[in-house]
């Protein structure tokens, strides 16, 4: 996959978008979720919805999330995804 040049703030609010249409909620106006498991209660998605954000996510910003990172549960919160994309951009 090709790799884009994106600022910081570029790939927050990016991701921001892309959160609040994967779960309703403005993770820009409530920095508390932000820490919260995206599969909990709260945010409430389903396992399903994490697949389509991951193809989402590696789409957008042109990177392959890598498995183990996945298995060892860094894909769960809005803050974890947004510095694995950072490491990878």
């Amino acid at each position: 996959m090709q790799t884009m040049v994106i600022q910081p703030t570029q790939l927050e609010d990016s991701l921001f978008e892309v959160f609040a249409g994967f779960t309703g909620q403005d993770f820009k106006e409530n920095p508390d979720l932000r820490d919260t498991p995206l599969l909990g209660e709260l945010i409430g998605l389903r396992a399903r919805d994490m697949l389509f954000l991951l193809f989402r996510i590696e789409e957008m910003f042109g990177v392959k999330i890598p498995d183990q990172a996945i298995a060892e549960g860094r894909f769960n919160t809005f803050n974890n995804i947004q510095e694995l994309i950072g490491a990878l951009l």
